[in-house]
């Protein structure tokens, strides 16, 4: 089960940030998750990205940070994740 949810969560992340790098001028920084989510998800690095908690980002959601982005909620991609029960 485990397994799988990660595989659920870490398609979803890739393929936001294959969006994010195929529309925006400005590399990623960095994956930021809600304090919960990022407990749940164990990972502190993603294709050489840092994965930091943020508790701005919504329960369920994640945001790709960039320098263009970066306090915004632009990047900010809800309901894919299914971090939580």
């Amino acid at each position: 089960m485990a397994k799988r949810f990660d595989s659920k969560n870490l398609i979803a992340m890739r393929v936001a940030l294959d969006s994010h790098n195929s529309t925006c001028d400005d590399p990623p920084i960095s994956f930021s998750l809600n304090p919960t989510d990022h407990g749940l998800l164990r990972f502190d690095e993603l294709w050489g990205l840092p994965v930091v908690p943020d508790s701005d980002v919504k329960v369920k959601s994640f945001r790709i940070d960039c320098a263009s982005s970066e306090g915004s909620k632009e990047n900010e991609f809800p309901e894919p994740l299914a971090l939580v029960g």
